[in-house]
């Protein structure tokens, strides 16, 4: 019954997790080149691709810039190159590149030619992915070539693959993976940037009268699906962030815990330095002066206190 008395058990403070997606850095910085000239200093891609449109004699893209499809087209006359600098502490195998416009690039890892082979998409379908080759620990250096013009968009690029992420102040740096998470925020666990689900592991409980509560003192994203030997037995989306499992038999039940987490991290205003922005369009992405920072702005993801089971 609802009266039953719960008997709260011990959960450890850090468990195996699974990511449904390959984990991911942020491509946002790069030098850059117009028309294959001089490389020209580390830029944020949005304030980069306006650079380029002056040197080229183009109009600048803003807030309000109008959408492609209602400027006449045109075949682009100039091209911009993006040069990333990706530091790793180790060899990672199979990366991919995510990237808009990925068909018109001409990509170079470490000097070597890359495929433009389209093999899928990332979070969106205009966000497509390409194959690399090997990221060698030490610094790496990836190379995207693409038109300039009126009609063209240099957006921000994605590099996929099983790797951790650390970032200190604006410079970033791959890692392994972790092994296990804490509970708490995922940004500096070595997924900064990553924006999938995850499936918390919390392990072996043991239902004595078919009856289990889960509780989610804090979390952050937008909700957490209870799994009981991997059957979906309800969501935790508000408070008290509880749920309260019936109908268990007795023994021993697999319990975890998936995350739905948020994108901001991946594709959000991540350089807007004005915590009182409350209206987030295009211009959020283009603060200036003492509204912008270079530095990373990233926002909490994760389970951040540990589960309460009750049996």
């Amino acid at each position: 019954s609802d009266e039953t008395v719960l008997e709260c058990i011990n959960t450890s403070s850090e468990v195996p997790y699974t990511l449904d997606e390959k984990n991911v850095l942020l491509l946002d910085m790069c030098q850059f080149s117009v028309d294959d000239g001089e490389f020209l200093p580390e830029e944020e891609i949005l304030r980069a691709d306006n650079i380029a449109r002056k040197i080229a004699g183009l109009k600048e893209r803003n807030g309000s810039v109008a959408q492609p499809w209602v400027i006449p087209p045109e075949e682009p006359e100039h091209t911009i190159t993006l040069k990333f600098t990706v530091d790793s502490d180790v060899d990672i195998k199979n990366p991919v590149l995510a990237l808009e416009d990925a068909e018109k690039a001409e990509i170079t890892l470490n000097g070597k030619p890359v495929s433009s082979d389209i093999t899928g998409w990332y979070v969106d379908k205009s966000i497509k992915t390409v194959c690399l080759h090997e990221i060698v620990k030490g610094r790496n250096i990836i190379t995207v070539k693409l038109p300039l013009g009126n009609r063209t968009n240099t957006e921000w690029c994605y590099l996929l693959g099983d790797f951790g992420v650390k970032i200190t102040g604006r410079r970033t740096l791959l890692t392994a993976l972790p092994e296990k998470l804490w509970f708490g925020d995922i940004v500096n666990q070595g997924l900064a940037f990553y924006g999938g689900n995850i499936t918390y592991h919390i392990g072996d409980i043991i239902a004595e009268n078919g009856e289990t509560e889960v509780m989610i003192p804090q979390y952050r994203g937008a909700l957490v699906k209870v799994l009981v030997d991997g059957e979906d037995k309800g969501n935790i989306v508000f408070s008290p962030n509880t749920l309260r499992i019936k109908g268990l038999t007795k023994g021993v039940h697999k319990l975890d815990l998936k995350l739905y987490t948020h994108r901001f991290n991946s594709f959000g205003a991540v350089h807007n330095a004005d915590a009182a922005l409350d209206w987030h369009g295009p211009d959020a992405w283009r603060t200036k002066e003492e509204k912008w920072t270079y530095e990373y702005r990233l926002k909490e993801v994760g389970i951040l206190s540990t589960p309460v089971i009750k049996v």
